[in-house]
């Protein structure tokens, strides 16, 4: 199996929705974040985890997937989550509604296999912007047919300034975790909690989300910092090797950089024995 270079340029939607109170919720508890205006639904307006977004874009992938004849289901479950970067144009909360379109924007052939990338873009009732994400995915084992291309790109993420990393938080990924979060987010791929699927994809066993990762971590320097949710701007990261089961993973941050345009944080997670799991983060705070 390989990726055709021509589907680069392909888009689908728009689909509608709704930020809604109980899957909003969801999400917080499924990363473990139990602040307590994430659930409080006297509270107008409810704010929304800032990486709620992946939820519904996964939605809109899968049903794309089972769409299209030439892409079967099985070969996108081979996909691994390899680099994110999330701009949230405006502050999310409960009850708003959106229209959220995908398009191929990028495909080029790395070591271990095709790299793609889907740009996302939600906007509200209105037309103005909600977020725009780029999804990064690495299809491991597969080629591409044809010459990379790149259509269109994320802003660059500048690079940190040199400096030493505190320790922010620490957890553990648990056998459950990836079930937990993938039923709360709504994002259910088996190499996440099948060892079968995940051995047949070149893995040694199942993997945590990336995105799971990446939403415990913000949570943990959001609450370090007392960053709320709405002050959170855009959030970007690369994954640099994927935890398990049995990993104990820790958050790490430097110095909040002040910019012309707010504050950014650098930050990393990486597992017991020093490895990187996620590098490269960066989140802006208005």
């Amino acid at each position: 199996m390989v990726l055709a270079a021509s589907n680069v340029g392909r888009h689908w939607g728009p689909v509608e929705g709704r930020l809604d109170a109980r899957w909003t919720m969801a999400y917080a508890a499924g990363v473990g974040d139990d602040s307590p205006h994430y659930y409080d639904t006297d509270t107008h307006p409810q704010p929304v985890h800032p990486l709620y977004p992946v939820s519904p874009e996964w939605s809109l992938l899968i049903t794309d997937v089972a769409s299209d004849e030439l892409w079967s289901l099985a070969d996108a479950m081979r996909g691994v989550h390899a680099t994110h970067d999330l701009t949230l144009h405006r502050s999310l909360h409960v009850g708003m509604e959106f229209s959220l379109t995908a398009a191929v924007v990028s495909l080029e052939q790395r070591t271990p296999g095709a790299y793609q990338v889907i740009r996302f873009d939600a906007h509200d009732a209105d037309g103005r912007a909600l977020w725009t994400s780029w999804m990064g995915t690495l299809f491991r084992g597969l080629g591409i047919d044809g010459l990379a291309v790149t259509l269109d790109a994320a802003e660059p993420i500048p690079a940190a300034t040199e400096g030493s990393l505190s320790t922010c938080s620490t957890f553990d990924v648990t056998l459950t975790d990836a079930h937990i979060y993938g039923e709360c987010a709504r994002i259910w791929n088996p190499i996440h909690t099948d060892i079968s699927v995940a051995r047949q994809a070149g893995l040694d066993g199942v993997i945590f989300h990336g995105t799971a990762v990446l939403a415990k971590a913000v949570t943990q320097l959001s609450q370090r910092l007392g960053i709320e949710a709405p002050d959170i701007h855009r959030i970007a990261c690369r994954f640099a090797s994927p935890a398990r089961p049995g990993d104990a993973l820790s958050v790490r941050f430097g110095e909040p950089q002040v910019t012309g345009t707010g504050t950014r944080v650098a930050f990393e997670v990486t597992d017991s024995h020093g490895r990187a799991v996620l590098r490269d983060g960066l989140f802006w705070v208005h």
